[in-house]
């Protein structure tokens, strides 16, 4: 009998620990989350940085052709 009034005390504190560790839980998958979407954002501008670069070089390439191509056609 003495046994299982022990148990009845301990009850409410495992239901609490059950309870914590659920909450817990859910926070660290949110933590989680955050900080896989601020990776993928931190990937994303590295990416959008490069391809602004390449864009910008390929105008330069192109309006170095055009110069170019205006100068012969000039001579002609």
């Amino acid at each position: 009998m003495e046994l299982i009034a022990q148990a009845q005390m301990a009850l409410p504190w495992a239901e609490a620990g059950i309870v914590s560790a659920c909450v817990g839980s859910f926070f660290l998958i949110i933590r989680r989350m955050f900080e896989f979407f601020e990776e993928m954002q931190r990937r994303h501008e590295e990416e959008r940085y490069k391809w602004l670069e390449s864009e910008e070089k390929r105008t330069e390439r192109l309006e170095r052709a055009l110069e170019k191509l205006t100068e012969a056609l000039r001579h002609i």
